[in-house]
């Protein structure tokens, strides 16, 4: 047979990878644990300890085992209970820590020859039966898992490496000499220190969800997993980095002004205020684009035509990605002020928005997550301001007709319960623009009278008709 014993070392390389792998998940998942629960876990390894040297002294009593190797073990025991004077800080020079694991090492290796050297073998009628005071497989792995190693690896798991602790905690015992620091409370040149920046309200004291010390206080276990996760990472780095377009350098450029300045500018171009600028340079840094007809990569050209409304948006699912309440904050306002009727925007426009926002998600259209609709309701806000002040009945026309397929029945929704909650304030609208249209006609009635020429009974009669009909719209106003 070839390819069965081939599919035999496969599997045995797989299973041992994967038991790997489960270990060190366990041990990184135990660390944290523990990091949450500092008082509990100290408490639980004291008793840890209280039983494992019960448990030898039983042995010893009961069982017979050997008083030297016993006594070894509850020596070794009471120990590494004094690693937990400082719990969870050790100082991986303090020579209590040093003589743990010597004495890790010498109980494995001691309890193991003991172990690999059973008792002679004792005479009874049966040679062939099982002598009863040789232990089974199952119970020396039961023995070193509980009395050997539980111990030692609890203590691996729960205790943070000296270097790891912050100077503020005031202990000499884990910023003194033989840590990483140079003298106590006092960090060297090359430690990174905490700076924040009030802007956007964004620090480097952000709190991650599981524990605002995690990476300054980590488990050794934690500490040793990240750093093989990191040096794996390090060498599996291609050579180029492929951001996502939503990753554009200048979206990434106008977050950085936005750190430091709690705003960040569109930059548009000279001849059209909705254009993002454009330059023909060498190097293409990360404010403008470069220029349509230079040599470019996609990325380079993710954003070539895009407009200011598509900027905003893309900043704000940026945002979202972040989960940066700031930032959505200012993209809305940069999208409020880019879709006001202040500014007319066409009906493509307007039809670019709604499939940008009301889009089902997942679609390709779809730019944002809009958990809220925040951004469904302000595009029916345009839509419906740009209809009343904005277009004219084409216009309107025109814009109704592109919002008819299926995917746009969120809009429709939206859009018709909109106008049902506001109809009366649309009413007042529409009578307030038809008394405008009247009072303008009274205007132009006026000035049609004054400029009339051919006697002053032609020029009376205009200017009663003009009375008459400012009387009949003031007595409407007041009605």
């Amino acid at each position: 047979m070839w390819i069965l014993p081939l599919l035999g070392y496969v599997g045995i390389v797989l299973g041992f990878a994967f038991l790997t792998l489960a270990i060190a998940s366990g041990l990184y998942y135990l660390s944290e644990l523990v990091e949450e629960h500092t008082v509990f876990a100290k408490k639980l390894l004291y008793r840890l300890i209280y039983g494992v040297v019960a448990i030898q002294i039983l042995l010893l009593f009961v069982d017979k085992f050997p008083i030297g190797l016993s006594a070894l073990s509850v020596v070794s025991h009471g120990i590494y209970a004094q690693n937990l004077r400082r719990f969870p800080v050790v100082k991986l020079t303090d020579p209590l820590f040093l003589l743990s694991c010597a004495l890790v090492i010498a109980n494995h290796y001691l309890w193991f020859r003991h172990f690999s050297a059973p008792p002679p073998h004792s005479y009874n009628s049966y040679p062939y039966s099982r002598d009863f005071n040789i232990p089974t497989f199952t119970e020396i792995a039961a023995f070193f898992g509980l009395c050997v190693w539980l111990v030692p690896f609890a203590l691996f798991v729960s205790l943070s490496a000296g270097e790891n602790v912050l100077p503020s905690m005031g202990s000499e015992y884990a910023t003194g000499d033989g840590s990483s620091y140079i003298m106590p409370g006092k960090a060297p040149e090359s430690f990174a220190s905490s700076s924040g920046v009030g802007a956007g309200g964004i620090s480097s004291g952000v709190e991650g969800k599981r524990r605002a010390r995690s990476g300054t206080n980590a488990g050794m276990a934690k500490a040793v997993v990240t750093g093989v996760r990191e040096w794996v990472k390090y060498l599996s780095q291609p050579e180029f980095l492929n951001l996502p377009a939503h990753f554009h350098p200048i979206l990434i450029d106008r977050i950085v002004d936005f750190i430091y300045t709690s705003d960040y500018h569109f930059c548009p171009a000279d001849d059209d205020v909705t254009k993002l600028k454009q330059k023909d340079f060498v190097f293409h840094h990360a404010t403008l684009l470069p220029a349509i007809n230079a040599n470019k990569s996609a990325m380079a050209a993710a954003l070539v035509g895009i407009r200011d409304y598509e900027f905003h948006l893309r900043m704000y699912a940026l945002a979202e990605e972040l989960d940066w309440d700031a930032l959505k904050s200012a993209a809305y306002a940069k999208l409020f002020g880019a879709v006001d009727a202040q500014y007319p925007r066409s009906t493509e426009t307007l039809t670019e928005l709604v499939k940008a926002t009301f889009t089902p998600p997942g679609g390709a259209a779809r730019m944002c997550k809009d958990e809220d609709g925040a951004l469904q309701q302000l595009v029916v806000a345009a839509v419906l301001t740009h209809e009343t002040k904005v277009w004219r009945e084409d216009a309107r026309k025109a814009f109704t007709d592109s919002v008819q397929g299926p995917e746009h029945d969120g809009f429709r929704k939206t859009y018709k319960a909109i106008m049902q909650a506001n109809e009366d304030l649309l009413k007042v609208k529409d009578m307030v623009k038809e008394l405008a249209a009247a009072r303008q006609k009274v205007i132009d009635q006026r000035r049609k009278a004054k400029s009339v020429m051919g006697g002053d009974d032609k020029r009376n009669r205009f200017l009663m008709k003009a009375q008459k009909m400012q009387k009949t719209q003031f007595k409407k106003e007041h009605d």
